[in-house]
C-alpha cells in the first residue's frame, strides 16, 4: 500500500495534559504550543494560568503608563504587575531618580574604628558595646571574612573541683552558665565507675553490705531493685564495681527440679518464673513424665470406624481432631471414605419424581424448583401434570382481549395464553378494559 503524502493532523482538544505538554507551558508562546499539540490557544492559556506559570516576554520599551506607576508600588509588586524582572524595575526607577515606595530605614554606616573591633570579642558582646543588633554585627563580620570568637566552653580548674560537691544551681550562678551545662559537665568529669563516689551532691550514698552482695549473685537486677528499694541502674553499677557477674536466667535449683512432673507445666510457669518451653525441655531432659498427658490410646472400636466416613465426621464422633484421625488412618493403611457429592439425590428421592407435582416435591424435599425439574428431566421422567390442549373455541378468543382477561376466562395462566397467541401469529389486543 502506498504511503500517503499527507500526515494526519494531531487533535487533542479537551484531552488530558501529558507531562511533555506541561513542561512546554511558560517556555514557548501559547500559539506555538497550541499548534504543536493540536489544542486551542484558549485551552493553553487556561492551563498555564491554572498552574500559575508566567509567560516570558521579550524586552520592550517603557510606556508612559508604566513610568507613572514607578514609586507608587514596591519594586517587587510592580514587577509582578508589569511582568518585568525586579532589577529592571529598580534600574528604571533609579535612572529617573524616583524615590522608592517605602524609604529605607535609617542606616548607620560602619566606621573604621568599629570595623577594627570585629573578631576581637564575641558578636553578642560587641553588639552591646557598639549599640548594634547581633545580626548586624554578624553579617558585617561574615562579609569581611573575619572568623568569630567563641566563648570558652570548659571551666577553670577551680570550678571543676566544685563539680559534684555543691548544687548545680549554685555553681551555675557562680560561673554564669546554665544549669543544664553544669549538669552535663558534672556527668562528664565525675567518675561514675565506683559506687562510693557521689554522682550528685543531693543524693545519699548507699553502703552495700554482704547480704546485698549475696542478693546480687542470686537474683536478677529487677528482683534486687525491688527487694532493696533502689534503682535498676544502681544495681547494675554495683555489679560492675564489685565484679559480680549476672546470674543465669536458665539456672535450675534442686527445689525447682523436684517440682517438675508434680503439676501441669502451665501452673509451674507462675511458680518457678521460667518459660513454658524451658519447663517442658527441663522435664524431658530429666525423664519425668507429664502429669496431664493429652494423648489417648486408640481402641479397636475407634479404629473400626476409620475409612467409613469423612475424617471430620469420625473425629466429631470419637472426640478427636480431624488431623489426628487422618494420621491414624494413614498409619494403618486405610483408604479415605469416598466423597459424597453435596446435596446428592438419594434413591428414595428419585422414586418420588413423577408421582407428585414438582411444586409438591419442593415442599416435601426442601429442594429448589429448578433442581427438581432438572433431576426429573435428567432421568427421563415425565411430569405428572397433563397439558390441556387448546380447543378451536379457545383459539378464537386469542387476541380479542387482553391475555390476562382471556386467561381468567379460560382458567389458564396469562403466559400460556401469550405463548399460544404468538405461536399462531395473532397480534395482541391493545384495549385496556373489558368490553
Amino acid at each position: 500500500m502506498a504511503a500517503s503524502g499527507k500526515t494526519k493532523k494531531l487533535n487533542r482538544r479537551n484531552g488530558p495534559w501529558t507531562a511533555a505538554e506541561v513542561k512546554q507551558l511558560g517556555k514557548n508562546p501559547d500559539s506555538a504550543i497550541a499548534r504543536r499539540f493540536g489544542r486551542t490557544i484558549q485551552e493553553v492559556v487556561a492551563e498555564r494560568e491554572r498552574r500559575r506559570l508566567r509567560l516570558p516576554t521579550p524586552p520592550r520599551r517603557w510606556t508612559a503608563r508604566e513610568i507613572k506607576m514607578l514609586g507608587k508600588f514596591n519594586d517587587y509588586e510592580l514587577a509582578r504587575r508589569l511582568r518585568r524582572p525586579k532589577h529592571h524595575v529598580q534600574r528604571q526607577r533609579t535612572a529617573l531618580k524616583i524615590p522608592p515606595f517605602k524609604p529605607r530605614p535609617k542606616f548607620r554606616y560602619w566606621k573604621p574604628s568599629e570595623t577594627a573591633l570585629l573578631g576581637t570579642m564575641p558578636d553578642a558582646d560587641l553588639a552591646g558595646k557598639l549599640r548594634r543588633t547581633f545580626i548586624s554585627v554578624q553579617v558585617e563580620r561574615i562579609r569581611r571574612d573575619i572568623p568569630a570568637v567563641r566563648r570558652p566552653r570548659g571551666l577553670s580548674s577551680e570550678y571543676l573541683r566544685l563539680l559534684g560537691k555543691i548544687r548545680d544551681e549554685e555553681l551555675a550562678r557562680l560561673t554564669g552558665r546554665s544549669v543544664h551545662t553544669i549538669g552535663c559537665l558534672r556527668r562528664k568529669h565525675t567518675d561514675v565507675r565506683f559506687p562510693g563516689r557521689p554522682r550528685h551532691p543531693d543524693r545519699l550514698l548507699r553502703l552495700w553490705t554482704k547480704r546485698d552482695k549475696s542478693l546480687l549473685r542470686q537474683f536478677d537486677a529487677h528482683e534486687v531493685a525491688n527487694k532493696l528499694g533502689c534503682s535498676l541502674k544502681s544495681v547494675r553499677q554495683a555489679r560492675r564495681a564489685f565484679g559480680i557477674s549476672k546470674p543465669r536466667a536458665d539456672a535450675w535449683t534442686p527445689k525447682e527440679e523436684a517440682l517438675l512432673g508434680t503439676m501441669p507445666d502451665r501452673e509451674l510457669v507462675s511458680r518457678l518464673k521460667h518459660s513454658l518451653t524451658a519447663i517442658q525441655v527441663r522435664r524431658i531432659l530429666l525423664h519425668k513424665p507429664k502429669p496431664d498427658p493429652k494423648y489417648r490410646p486408640w481402641t479397636r472400636q475407634d479404629e473400626k470406624l476409620l475409612g467409613t466416613a469423612p475424617d471430620s465426621e469420625i473425629g466429631a464422633r470419637i472426640g478427636r481432631k480431624a488431623a489426628t484421625v487422618a494420621a491414624r488412618r494413614h498409619l494403618l493403611g486405610i483408604p479415605p471414605a469416598p466423597l459424597v457429592p453435596r446435596n446428592a439425590w438419594t434413591p428414595a428421592e428419585d422414586r418420588l419424581l413423577g408421582k407428585f407435582k414438582d411444586s409438591e416435591l419442593v415442599r416435601r424435599l426442601g429442594r429448589p424448583l429448578g433442581g427438581v425439574r432438572g433431576r426429573r428431566r435428567a432421568l427421563g421422567i415425565k411430569s405428572p401434570v397433563r397439558i390441556r390442549p387448546f380447543t378451536p373455541e379457545e383459539d378464537k378468543l386469542l387476541g380479542t382481549n387482553l391475555d390476562r382477561v382471556i386467561g381468567e376466562r379460560l382458567g389458564r395462566h396469562w403466559a400460556t395464553i401469550a405463548q399460544r397467541r404468538r405461536g399462531l401469529g395473532i397480534p395482541a389486543c391493545g384495549r385496556r378494559h373489558i368490553d
